[in-house]
């Protein structure tokens, strides 16, 4: 009689054990990764040479090492964390994604730059910031994303400092060799996050789009073929300056 409810005894252990199983998968199943923690995942692989190498083209070409930078469309925040590393620069990033924010946060703090980077919600085509806020302006990849590029860039415009200087558009920047930006490239297109390197903006786009925000002074720099690797490979260097003349230099 023991032997049998001992049995008993075990096979309601067992089903139970079974059931949460079952409950515990189904939830894991039920919360697929985001894709702000897909991206972080590979950013912080696949890109790990790409932002130290981007922050220090960014802080040699334009010498703006202190002051208040704005990082737009930060995601997980990597180039602020460089850009805070190499400089003294107060850096603010901002992404409109709450899951972004969350890692950004996160990465800021294992970095032991909590005191240095502000990571917040936020929305490029209508910023917090008063006019002529910021010494420097850059986002890496988040153009690709904005609803309205007009209003966005009118709004950059509008908070950058005069004689600051934005710096945004996507691609890994001068200092990686083309053939370790193939390498890149074939790792995100593995990873699903680039599938063609066709750029997604074209030029004469992003000029329209500059000139319909009434930017006097730009250069746009490079574009899919000059920076291979990424899609989105190209810049646009935006300087505030007392003159009203366009530039609109390219190389």
């Amino acid at each position: 009689m023991n032997k049998k409810k001992n049995f008993i005894h075990f096979r309601l252990i067992w089903y139970w054990i079974v059931v949460f199983s079952l409950l515990a998968g189904a939830c894991n199943r039920s919360k697929p990764v985001s894709e702000a923690a897909r991206f972080d995942r590979v950013a912080s692989k696949v890109f790990k040479e790409v932002y130290p190498a981007l922050a220090g083209q960014i802080l040699e070409d334009y010498g703006i090492t202190k002051g208040t930078c704005l990082d737009i469309g930060c995601g997980p925040a990597y180039l602020s964390i460089q850009l805070a590393k190499a400089s003294d620069l107060e850096i603010i990033g901002v992404d409109i994604d709450s899951e972004a924010v969350r890692i950004a946060k996160r990465n800021v703090r294992r970095a032991g730059l909590a005191d240095r980077i502000q990571i917040e919600a936020g929305d490029v085509h209508r910023l917090r910031f008063a006019d002529g806020e910021a010494d420097l302006i850059v986002s890496r990849g988040s153009f690709l994303f904005w609803n309205d590029r007009v209003q966005a860039f009118k709004e950059v415009y509008r908070v950058l400092k005069p004689n600051g200087v934005a710096f945004i558009g996507g691609g890994m920047g001068r200092s990686i060799p083309p053939e370790k930006k193939e390498g890149i490239k074939k790792k995100l297109e593995a990873a699903g996050i680039v599938r063609s390197n066709r750029p997604t903006v074209t030029r004469y786009e992003m000029e329209e789009t500059l000139d319909l925000a009434g930017i006097p002074s730009y250069r746009i720099v490079g574009d899919g073929p000059t920076d291979a690797g990424c899609k989105c490979g190209m810049w646009v260097e935006i300087r505030k300056t007392a003159s009203k003349a366009s530039s609109k230099a390219g190389t």
